[in-house]
């Protein structure tokens, strides 16, 4: 994905920041589950837009 650190804030929004597309959100997605031992529903993905969300929704699903 090429993402630079200094371009990685919390506010960054995955699709227009970074150029996002479904196969980069499955990839995302698939090492959130990974990684963090969780199950992201198909229904749950739409909030996913940001980093900042996608952090609070790993937070979520781990309490």
């Amino acid at each position: 994905m090429g993402i630079q650190r200094n371009e990685l804030t919390l506010s960054a929004n995955l699709y227009s920041d970074f150029k996002f597309d479904s196969n980069d959100m499955n990839i995302l997605l698939f090492f959130m589950e990974t990684k963090f031992d969780i199950i992201i529903e198909d229904k749950e993905i739409k909030n996913i837009q940001t980093v900042e969300k996608a952090i609070e929704f790993v937070e979520y699903k781990l309490i």
